[in-house]
């Protein structure tokens, strides 16, 4: 399906940015983008045919908004994303890529991690300030739980690090057999990956 992106610029800014949010959230638009100016607003096509977009924007007044739009064919996003992804060196001795990245043997510890937008492929800074900690441990012998596991891939460096009992978990069924076929690609034994929600009581 194609999608329109709304190109917003509104001043004075605050608070109408959230306001045109708010609005348009209820209005059917899926996800927004912030700008220095304005907002990114993302709605189906089929449903922006719908809208009367200046009214809709003329609903916040004490500002001023203009905009205009544009339409983002089809495409299959994931792999629009696999495209842009690259190999990821981590304290020198680890490297995170993906299948259909040449093997690169030169390093300590390889890993593979099939992208499927799950959170963990090592280009976020969390993940590469966690991958660290890591590093700094001797996980020899040791039992470690990964809470909000993702692809898998701070379990996955646990076990080349020795870990023998490792839990990881998440909530989403897609993130848990990203998780699940990460850790076969990496030929690892020590890993049990569960569905669970570890909620506040």
């Amino acid at each position: 399906m194609n999608y329109v992106e709304l190109d917003i610029e509104v001043d004075p800014l605050l608070p109408f940015r959230e306001i045109l949010v708010a609005i348009l959230s209820e209005r059917g638009f899926e996800s927004f983008v912030n700008t220095s100016n304005g907002l990114s607003a993302f709605v189906q096509e089929k449903e922006y045919l719908k809208l009367d977009v200046p009214s809709i924007l003329n609903e916040v007044s004490g500002c001023k908004v203009e905009w205009s739009m544009r339409v983002i064919p089809h495409a299959n996003w994931n792999d629009e994303w696999e495209k842009n992804y690259e190999p990821v060196v981590v304290n020198d001795s680890c490297v995170i890529r993906a299948l259909f990245h040449d093997p690169m043997p030169n390093y300590q510890f390889e890993i593979i991690i099939q992208p499927q937008m799950s959170f963990g492929t090592g280009h976020h800074p969390t993940t590469l300030l966690m991958m660290e900690v890591l590093f700094r441990h001797d996980l020899e012998g040791k039992s470690l739980m990964d809470i909000g596991t993702g692809t898998g891939v701070l379990s996955i460096l646990a076990e080349k690090k020795g870990a023998l009992n490792i839990v990881a978990t998440d909530i989403e069924d897609h993130i848990i057999s990203n998780a699940k076929d990460n850790v076969r690609h990496n030929d690892c034994v020590n890993i049990r990956v569960d569905k669970a929600d570890i909620g506040l009581s």
